[in-house]
C-alpha cells in the first residue's frame, strides 16, 4: 500500500529521511550502524496504519458479500 506524497515528512527538506511515495524506508551508513530516525519510524507507522485499515475494509467487505452459511441437515 504505497503512501504517495500523503505524509508531510516525505516532502519536508528540513531533514533527510528514507522512504518514498512507494513506502517506508531508512537510510543507513555503509557499516549499517544507523538506527531509523524518529521521522522514518513515523512514516513506517503511518504506512502500517494504512495497510491495517485497508485490510479491515477488505475483510468487512468479504463478510458482506459472503453467502450465508448452509443450513445443517
Amino acid at each position: 500500500m504505497p503512501l504517495g506524497y500523503t505524509h508531510e515528512y516525505l516532502s519536508d527538506m528540513d531533514e533527510i529521511v528514507g522512504g518514498s511515495p512507494y513506502g517506508a524506508g531508512s537510510i543507513s551508513r555503509a557499516d549499517g550502524k544507523r538506527d531509523p530516525s524518529p521521522r522514518e519510524l513515523e512514516i513506517a507507522r503511518t504506512q502500517g496504519r494504512r495497510v491495517a485499515e485497508l485490510t479491515r475494509q477488505i475483510v468487512a467487505g468479504r463478510r458482506l458479500l459472503a453467502p450465508p452459511p448452509a443450513a445443517s441437515p
